[in-house]
Order: structure tokens, then sequence, then C-alpha cells
């Protein structure tokens, strides 16, 4: 490679490829540092940027920050080596740093498009920002560091800076603060008394953990969201964690983390009769599942009158519609339980997950089509929290006690609100439940047609200065991560979800579960010997002596929260003005303000977000993560279904 063309195309095939090694990255980094040519150094950058990327979604962040240091040293205004490496630094609980990375990011993209504004020649010419992709690339890698700051700035608390970079970037509604925010040392106090208690099904009481209660909002009896606490027995639990530690054949032969959604439907045996050989995952099943129908009809209780209510003029009892969309509903007396499908994810404990739809895919609208479908989702969705100590997972000792490690909370918690697909309006509830490492394991149940999501974790800010240096060597052990198992429930007389044609590669959403390994090669994936996890998972084994769980099953007190939205506030005045209107008791009171106030050519509003608002134009270009912040009340809705 002779030429800077020449390294640029290599650098575009190498990019577009999964499969392309560390090495081949080097030698077209080494081939570029020949180069004599002054824009060469912005190539190089975006190669090392790309390695970082690369590390970073293989769980290797000392290798990502490490080629995000050498991207910046090669050209120090590059926004992308900046917003991955806030991202970096965020994890490990070097928030000032982070904030810095993001600003620098942001200063630098709108420096590139002041050159092109105050540049009189170009104007003459007639050039402008978008036509340039390298000021595009710095624009839109400033919007995404924007949107990560704002949502840096919630949850520490800082929401009148949060929302003037919320109004630059055209949002309009936000999660509510008692949502968002990090809880402190404060507001932990304050929830500790009094001590409350939980009355269980066979007369046991024990203290509610305090730590599992939002502040502000109400004890809901009728929530459609549900807690059960130590459902797993010892055995079980040591087996899952065993199929899926860290370097376990599920992740390793799927290629996780993928770029796309993929899951499995298994068809659940129409009687209770209990078979000599089960797999691993008919025995979770055939535990979850009686719980799972038991709760349902109170899961389900709001598709009654209130859920009337959340519909349309021209929908019926539980159904919203809209041209060509009809979203099914279902009611959860006497339900049977008739298809599981299944899914897990690994991640860092501050990595969130959007909020999201569990829906039949196939059931989606497709881009059109004029014929009218009907969106589906599980009548119920469960999550079981199995979160592991580091990344090959120290599994229970032979007494089944599980390994104890710090912290206790396991990433942040999961959110659920009272919005269902089609509502095209936003809920005006939502519920909190902490994930967080329990004896026999954590059970989340909920009205699968909801609304959820994750909240981006805590870091573990308060980490001895040596315990940050180490996590920043190639040497210091993985961290903990997020490790759940997510199950959407179908009921045995209605129609299941459809089928994914094959099981893979490349992988899908309800794929059957393969009866036998397979032999298919990929690129990426080492298919090339017989697939290991369906041995663990899937096959029979012999069965192990009957074992129930230490305890009985423990519900845990959920609290409302309610507004679960509220406005962004382009007058940074209005937090103050509704914090005081709070104090007073005033219900009518709002963080909103005129239109006029919102627009980011607002003097006090660009003076907290630090300069002028990035073009508007490039916002089309940025998907921005998470949906914690949305420019419309119908934005996800149009967002999944298209804009009708």
């Amino acid at each position: 490679m002779a030429s800077l063309e020449e390294c640029a195309s290599e650098f575009k095939r190498l990019a577009a490829e999964p499969g392309s090694t560390a090495e081949d990255f080097a030698t077209l980094d080494a081939a570029i540092e020949e180069l004599e040519e002054p824009t060469s150094v912005m190539l190089l950058a975006d190669v090392r940027v790309e390695v970082a990327r690369r590390a970073e979604r293989a769980g290797r962040p000392a290798e990502a920050l490490a080629e995000c240091n050498r991207a910046l040293k090669s050209w120090p205004e590059n926004c992308d080596a900046l917003l991955l490496r806030g991202s970096l630094r965020r994890a490990l609980g070097e928030l000032e740093l982070a904030e810095s990375d993001w600003l620098v990011a942001l200063d630098h993209a709108r420096a590139a498009v002041a050159d092109y504004v105050g540049d009189e020649e170009e104007e003459e010419e007639g050039e402008d920002w978008e036509e340039d992709p390298v000021c595009r690339s710095q624009v839109c890698a400033g919007l995404a560091a924007q949107h990560e700051l704002a949502l840096l700035l919630s949850q520490l608390g800082r929401h009148a800076e949060a929302d003037a970079h919320l109004t630059q970037l055209g949002m309009e509604f936000k999660l509510s603060p008692a949502l968002m925010e990090w809880p402190t040392a404060k507001s932990q106090a304050a929830k500790a008394e009094p001590l409350k208690t939980v009355v269980l099904a066979k007369g046991q009481k024990r203290p509610l953990d305090t730590m599992e209660l939002c502040g502000g909002g109400d004890i809901d009896a009728d929530a459609p969201v549900a807690v059960l606490d130590g459902i797993l027995s010892d055995s079980l639990i040591r087996r899952l964690l065993e199929a899926f530690k860290g370097d376990a054949p599920f992740w390793t032969e799927h290629g996780y983390p993928t770029g796309h959604f993929f899951s499995y439907l298994r068809q659940l045996p129409a009687s209770d009769e209990a078979e000599c050989r089960k797999s691993l995952m008919d025995e979770l099943m055939e535990t979850l599942r009686p719980l799972v129908e038991e709760r349902t009809p109170q899961l389900l209780a709001g598709w009654g009158a209130k859920g009337a209510a959340k519909g349309s003029a021209k929908g019926g009892k539980g159904k919203r519609e809209q041209p060509n969309t009809e979203v099914a509903s279902v009611t959860g007396e006497g339900m049977r339980m008739g298809w599981a499908e299944w899914w897990c994810h690994s991640r860092p404990l501050d990595g969130g997950h959007q909020l999201h739809f569990d829906l039949d895919e196939a059931s989606l609208p497709q881009p059109g089509s004029k014929r009218k479908s009907t969106v589906r989702s599980p009548a119920v969705s469960t999550i079981l929290y199995l979160s592991l100590p580091d990344s090959k997972g120290d599994l229970p000792d032979s007494k089944g006690d599980l390994p104890e490690f710090s912290p206790a909370e396991l990433g942040g918690p999961t959110v659920v609100l009272d919005q269902r697909l089609g509502d095209r309006k936003l809920a005006e509830r939502a519920w909190l439940v902490p994930s967080r490492r329990v004896h026999g394991g954590r059970l989340c149940l909920f009205d699968g047609s909801l609304l959820h999501g994750v909240l981006p974790g805590k870091p573990q800010i308060a980490r001895e200065k040596s315990a940050v240096a180490a996590a920043a060597t190639a040497a210091a052990p993985a961290p903990p991560r997020r490790l759940t198992l997510m199950i959407g429930w179908w009921p045995a007389d209605e129609k299941p979800p459809k089928a994914a044609r094959s099981n893979g590669p490349p992988f899908a959403p309800c794929m059957r579960e393969p009866s036998a390994p397979k032999g298919a090669k990929s690129k990426n994936i080492d298919f090339s010997r017989e697939a290991l996890w369906p041995t663990q998972l899937l096959a029979s084994q012999s069965p192990e002596p009957a074992e129930e769980p230490a305890t009985a099953p423990l519900a845990v007190q959920l609290q409302r929260l309610s507004p679960a939205w509220v406005q962004v506030s382009g007058d940074p005045a209005g937090d103050a003005r509704a914090d005081a209107a709070g104090k007073r008791g005033d219900d009518t009171a709002t963080t909103s303000c005129p239109a006029t106030n919102r627009l980011s050519a607002n003097a006090t509003c660009d003076s907290l977000a630090g300069g002028l608002a990035l073009p508007a134009d490039a916002l089309e270009e940025v998907n921005f993560f998470g949906r914690w912040f949305i420019p419309s009340a119908e934005a996800i809705d149009e967002e999944i279904l298209g804009a009708v």
C-alpha cells in the first residue's frame, strides 16, 4: 500500500469484515505511519478507533482505552475517540474524566462546523459542512457525546445542565428524575425508616429490603409487575451458572455479543407428568411455569376496564388501533402457557438496555406493505437475574453456597412502564426492579406487552486509586457481569410466534432449539466442530435427587413512581420552580416552558450547554441509545411501527 487512497480502501474493507484480525489492522497501522501526507493522521486515528471499538465489544476495556489514547495522539481532535474513551472512563467510575471527554468532543464538533460557517472563501465557493465527510463524522460523534453527557448529568442529578443539552438535541420528554437519578447516601438513609414487613403466602415474614424501594412512590398491590426471590434450588443455579459463565460455549458459539437479537422457541409439554430424563432448560421451565401461570391474572388485570381506557376511540377492549396495525391483547384468567421464547444477555454492570417491547417480530408491519397486521406480545415476560462474579464465573461450592462478591447491586435496575405499543401516549406509572444478588435467584414477572428496559448502572466510583489503575491494565481481572435470562410466555390456546426458518448462523429471533449439534461454518464463528452449548442446555441428563429451593419464594413489594415521563425544560429556571412547587404540594406545577424558550437559540440554554447547538440536519444520522429521552410522545411507537 503505497498511497493514502489505497490505505483508505483497505481500511474500509477491514472495517466491514467482522473476521478482520488484530494483525490485519496492525499491518495497516504501520503502513499509514510510513506515509508523509498531512491528512494521514486522520486515517490513522480512524483505524485505531476501530480497533478500540472491537476490543471494547470483546470485553477488553484496557486494550480499548489504550487504542483510544493512540488515536488521540495521532489526531487530538478525533471526536469518535473522545466519545469512546468517555464511555470507557465512565465504566471505570472516572466520571469527571468521562464528562471532560464528552465536553471536548462536543467543542471539537462545534469548531468543525464553525470553520465552514466563518470561512468566507468556502462560503463563496458554495461548500457546506455537510459535503465534508470528516466534518460530518465529527458532528455525528459530537451529537452522540452530547447525548451521553446528558445521560450522565441526569443520573448525577444535574438536571438543569442535562436539560440544556437535551433541548439542543431536540428532545421534548425524558424519564422522570426519580427514575434516572442514582441513589445517594442521603436518599438511602431517608428510605431506611421506617422498616416495613412483607407478608408471605405461608405466613412467613421478613423485613422488606428498603434498598428495593423507590423514594416518593406508593406501594402498588395491583401492579402489572411482580418480583419473587429464592425461586431456584442450589443445584439448578449451580448448573445454570456453569452453562452461562463468561467463557461458556453458549457465548462463544453464538459470537456474542452479536449485532442483532436472537432467541429460541420451545413448545411446553401439555401435561404435568414428570419425565425420567430432563434437560437443564426442561428443569428451568418446569420450575418457572407454575409461578408464571399463578400470577398471570394479576399481571394482566389492567386489560379490564383500565385496559379499555388506554385504547383509542376506535379500538375495542384492550386494543389500540391505527391504520393497518392492530395491537393484540389477552386476558389472564385460567391461562395455560404453551410456548416459551428464551434468550440471554451478559453485560457490564454499568451497561443498560434501551426501552423496548417484547414482540413477535414477524408480526411487525413490513415497510411498504398495505396489509393490516396484528402486532403480538407474549402474555407474560420474565427476567431471571443470575449474575456472575467475574468473567469466568466462580461457581457455588459443593454445599451450594453462592460466592460472595461486591457490589451487591448487579448492574442497573430494570424499569417497567405502564405503556404499550400503539398507545401513542406516554406512561403515567413506572416500577423499578433492582437486579440484586439473591440466594436462589430473583425473578421479575410483568405484563409482556409493557415497555421496559435496563437503566445504566452506577459505576463503582468509590474505588481506591490503585484499583482504578489496576483496572486500566491488561492484567486486571475482568469485572463482574450482569447475567439475565429472559423468557416470553405465550398461551397454549393461541398461535405461537412465527419460528425462524433455521437455527443459524446467521442467528435470528424465535429459532427452533437444535435437536442435534450442527456442522455449519461461518467466517467469524467456528462451527467446524460440533456445537457444545446444546449438550449443556438441551440434552437429556440423568435425573438428580429432587431438591427444593432453600426457602419458599419471597414476594418483594415494589413502589409505583408517577409520573414516569416529564417534559424537558428549555428554561433552566424551570427546574428550580418545579422543586419549589413540589415542596408546596402544588400538583399543577410543571417543568415545561413555552416552545420559544425551548429553542436552542435561547442564550441561557446555550450558556449551560457550553455553546450553540450542532446542526439539526445530522440528528437523523445518529442512533441515540436508550430511549431515555425522546423528541415526541409518539416517537417510540413511530420508530417501531413506522410513522402513520
